[in-house]
């Protein structure tokens, strides 16, 4: 999840939206992500940087 959340972001900053939006998705995709809380909340917060 969180290798997932920095490419993310770095693909963001490259201005390669679409490709970021797509890692924050998988991202919140993981099974058991909901038990990592302080991760969860960086990749909601990279998704809506997305917009």
């Amino acid at each position: 999840m969180d290798i997932r959340h920095w490419l993310g972001r770095t693909y963001h900053t490259m201005g390669r939206i679409a490709d970021a939006r797509e890692q924050f998705r998988t991202a919140l995709a993981v099974p058991g992500a909901d038990t990592y809380p302080v991760e969860r909340a960086l990749v909601i917060k990279g998704l809506e940087d997305c917009h």
